[in-house]
């Protein structure tokens, strides 16, 4: 175990903010219920900590864990304490760091800078305005990568719709030949709420009628079986993720590789706050910026998620059946299908620069506390399955 003054100062103050910040526990309950107790203890430790000073601030951060000046100072404070020092404290505190980097999967972070705040959020309709109408993609002809975005919004305000759209214009800024992709959107919900915003701007809008729990899972298979193909590569992208300019081109040329069957092209995804995701629409979407700067966002990591996006050959999609539709509510249906294909083709992960938008939270468990997917066996789906039936919810 060897950590640096700096790193253990990091660790130290991120987990005091975690333990106090429901923004960062609510982006992965069940990550922050195994991490729980290693975050709590580390804040128990700051808050009594023998130097005067860094428990004062501990416990401003701990009443106000969004500030980023409070999160600053103290770890300024701490880092000074901990390499000035050598005391038993001090010691204690390392070793509850190391404990915490090995069991924890969330991971605070601030950025270096404090940007002016964004002009407010934009609506969809705002995103979408300056946008191509009818790319031209629409089917018919083979593409290299077909992107499916599953979708629906029941959040008051419109925030995911918003995320989608800023999805979309930067899935319309790419560097890749616009002929080479298609992007298809599936809105499972009991009406076409979105149909007039998105049809005229995406290469393939399907209204697939579900009025039930949203299952991601059958609208991905909606999405593959009646708008993507023919394509040689399908992606399988959430509708609240801020893509970079080399976004698709990265990944054909990784697909150009032989043996390349399917990758995760991210190690760790960044869960932008309120402010940073508005802040970062406002760079990606008006003012042309390639990427999201990591340095002016705040957010907590997630340490290697199975889900948010996937890219896989279009064969090995359909060789696995797709995604298991016995999956509803949130979660599961993306590990288990990246466990079902790396069991039938290789699956690489690279450590893109990768973000997600803030949007409210969905209900993520039962009345009971189990989680939705609790009652689905794992890897189960077979392999001979018929997948995306447009109508299985109709009635």
């Amino acid at each position: 175990m060897s950590m640096s003054a700096s790193a253990v100062a990091g660790s130290a103050v991120g987990s005091l903010v975690i333990s106090a910040d429901e923004f960062c526990q609510s982006q992965a309950p069940d990550y922050w219920d195994w991490s729980r107790e290693v975050h709590q203890r580390m804040a128990a430790t700051l808050l009594d900590f023998d130097i005067r000073e860094v428990a004062r601030l501990s416990r401003l951060l701990l009443a106000e864990p969004a500030s980023p000046v409070l999160y600053r100072d103290l770890r300024a404070r701490l880092d000074d304490a901990i390499a000035r020092t050598e005391s038993e404290r001090c010691a204690r505190l390392a070793e509850l760091a190391w404990a915490t980097e090995c069991r924890s999967r969330l991971r605070l972070h601030v950025g270096d800078d404090t940007p002016a705040p964004a002009h407010g959020s934009p609506t969809a309709t705002e995103i979408l305005s300056g946008l191509p109408r009818r790319p031209g993609n629409a089917g018919g002809h083979r593409v290299r990568a077909a992107i499916v975005i599953p979708f629906r919004d029941a959040t008051p305000g419109g925030a995911r719709s918003r995320n989608l759209a800023a999805a979309i214009a930067a899935l319309l800024d790419q560097s890749a030949a616009r002929h080479d992709y298609r992007i298809v959107v599936v809105e499972a919900d009991d009406a076409p709420k979105q149909r007039h915003l998105l049809e005229p701007v995406v290469d393939g809008y399907v209204f697939a009628r579900h009025s039930g729990r949203f299952n991601k899972a059958w609208a991905v298979n909606v999405g593959v079986a009646h708008g993507a193909r023919p394509a040689e590569t399908i992606c399988v992208l959430d509708a609240d993720m801020l893509v970079d300019r080399d976004f698709v081109s990265r990944a054909l040329k990784r697909f150009s590789e032989p043996g390349t069957q399917a990758h995760l092209p991210f190690r760790d995804i960044l869960f932008l706050d309120r402010e940073s995701s508005a802040r970062a629409i406002e760079r990606r979407c008006f003012h042309g910026d390639a990427h999201v700067d990591e340095r002016a966002a705040r957010g907590v990591y997630l340490r290697r998620p199975p889900g948010c996006c996937v890219w896989v050959r279009d064969s090995l999609f359909s060789r696995v059946s797709g995604f298991d539709e016995r999956f509803s509510g949130w979660g599961g249906e993306d590990l288990d299908f990246v466990r079902r294909v790396e069991h039938h083709g290789p699956l690489d992960r690279f450590a893109d620069p990768t973000f997600h938008l803030d949007h409210p939270r969905a209900t993520a468990r039962n009345d009971d506390g189990t989680s939705f997917y609790a009652s689905v066996e794992w890897c189960t789906w077979p392999l001979d399955s018929p997948f995306g039936d447009l109508g299985k919810f109709a009635a």
